[in-house]
């Protein structure tokens, strides 16, 4: 098992024990517990030549997490104002750009890269700043 599966199968069982666990917490921890077994070499930081193969990976795990990102803003939101507060569309912006472009995979998201993606008619800065941190969450991929 690589240290990037090891992150992922981590990941899931601490969300399925943690309810209240946001989810950059469940990912920094994650990390930190495959950094206490695997050394702590840095992860893959999802540069060029250095990010995990994820040609294989369904593009709804994103998605989720995109969701569940979205999600967390709008709770935090709430906390911080008291008042109410609703999701914002960028789920809805996202699939339908990934649909547009027949994107089925991380890896083809990420071979069209941030730049591409941020050009996109429908796509503002706070779309592209939710990806990035599903992406982060999931991957511990920074840059893309």
């Amino acid at each position: 098992m690589t240290k990037q599966e090891f992150i992922q199968e981590a990941a899931l069982r601490i969300l399925g024990s943690h309810f209240a666990c946001t989810m950059r917490e469940v990912a920094e921890n994650a990390r930190r517990l495959a950094d206490e077994i695997y050394g702590e070499q840095a992860a893959p930081s999802g540069t060029a030549g250095t990010a995990p193969d994820l040609s294989g990976e369904p593009i709804e795990l994103l998605l989720e997490e995109v969701d569940k990102v979205e999600q967390d803003r709008v709770e935090d939101k709430i906390r911080r104002h008291g008042c109410r507060f609703q999701k914002g569309g960028i789920h809805v912006r996202v699939v339908k750009v990934f649909s547009a472009f027949d994107i089925r995979t991380v890896g083809e998201l990420l071979k069209r890269s941030r730049g591409w993606f941020a050009r996109q008619l429908t796509i503002g800065p706070l779309c592209v700043e939710t990806v990035d941190r599903a992406l982060d969450n999931l991957y511990g991929i920074k840059e893309w």
